[in-house]
C-alpha cells in the first residue's frame, strides 16, 4: 500500500515521506524541471503556461510526474485510488492530463492554499491517460503539502474534484476515498479521531510523555566524547562510481513527449 505522511513540527522543519508499493517496475527517474519552461495541458493544448518555479520530480516511465518538490517548498505526491472517476471529457472545462496534473501545481504555486483556490475556482477536470504498459488506466489521487505544514488531498469522484484541505491531513494511503475513511474512523475509533488522515500533534519534547529518567549515577555516566578510533571507524567511504552513475542519469535528456513532464 502506498502511503504519504507528514511530520510538520520536526524541530522547526516540515518532513514528508512516501513509499511507492506497486506491482510492477515504474522505471522511476529523477528530473530537474527549471523555471521558464513552456507547457500545455496534455489534452487539447487549450491551457498553456510558463513554469514560474523550478522543481525536482520523480517520473514514472518518464511520462507522468508522481512526486516532486518546487523551490518555494510546495510538494505533491500521486497515489493510487481505485474509486476515482473522472467523467467524460468536457471541452468547455479547464482540463489537465494525469501526466501533467502534479507538474502544473509545482510550476505555478508556492502554497497549498493557492493551489486549492485555483482548483475550486476552475473545477479543473483531470483526463485519464493510457497505461504505458497496456494495463489498467491509472486511477489516482493527489496530496499537496508546503513549507508551512499545510496539507490538502484532491480526489475525483463523479468527474469533479473533492478537496480536503487542512494541516491535520497528515496521512494519505490508497482506498477508500477520504470521505469513506472518515466515516469508518468515526465508527471504529475514539470520537476525537474524526478522520484517519488526521493525526494528533506530538507532545512537546519536554512534556512528561516524552521525558525519560536515567538510573545511571553521575559517577558512572560514560563520556559523551567518542574516542578517535571509534569515530574514524564509523565513517563509510563514498562510492565514486555510484556518484558518477547518478550524475549520468541526471544528464540524460528526454525526447518527444517525455520532455513535457
Amino acid at each position: 500500500m502506498c502511503t504519504r505522511v507528514i511530520w510538520p513540527d520536526a524541530n522547526g522543519s516540515v518532513l514528508v515521506g512516501r513509499n511507492m508499493d506497486f506491482h510492477k517496475d515504474l522505471m522511476t527517474n529523477l528530473w530537474k524541471q527549471p523555471r521558464g519552461v513552456k507547457r500545455d495541458d496534455g489534452v487539447e493544448g487549450e491551457l498553456t503556461w510558463t513554469s514560474k518555479y523550478g522543481s525536482v520530480i520523480a517520473a514514472a516511465f518518464d511520462i507522468i510526474s508522481v512526486d516532486g518538490l518546487n523551490e518555494a517548498g510546495l510538494a505533491g505526491h500521486v497515489l493510487w485510488l481505485a474509486e476515482s472517476t473522472y467523467g467524460t471529457y468536457d471541452g468547455s472545462r479547464t482540463a489537465l492530463s494525469q501526466a501533467i496534473w502534479l507538474q502544473y501545481f509545482l510550476d505555478n504555486f508556492a502554497t497549498v492554499a493557492d493551489a486549492v483556490a485555483w482548483v475550486e475556482e476552475t473545477d479543473v477536470q483531470v483526463v485519464q491517460m493510457d497505461d504505458p504498459t497496456g494495463g489498467t488506466p491509472p486511477t489516482i489521487h493527489l496530496a499537496l503539502d508546503d513549507a508551512t505544514g499545510d496539507s490538502a488531498i484532491i480526489e475525483y469522484i463523479d468527474g469533479h474534484p473533492k478537496v480536503y484541505h487542512d494541516p491535520s491531513y497528515r496521512v494519505m494511503t490508497n482506498s477508500p476515498t477520504s470521505t469513506s475513511s472518515s466515516s469508518w474512523s468515526r465508527r471504529s475509533v475514539d470520537s476525537a479521531a474524526t478522520n484517519p488522515c488526521r493525526v494528533p500533534p506530538s507532545p512537546p519534547i519536554d512534556s512528561p510523555a516524552r521525558r525519560t529518567t536515567s538510573n545511571v549515577s553521575p559517577s558512572r555516566t560514560p563520556s559523551s566524547r567518542p574516542s578517535p578510533r571509534s569515530s574514524a571507524s564509523s565513517v563509510t567511504p563514498r562510492n565514486p562510481s555510484a556518484s558518477r552513475t547518478r550524475a549520468n542519469r541526471m544528464r540524460r535528456r528526454p525526447s518527444g513527449r517525455r520532455s513535457r513532464i
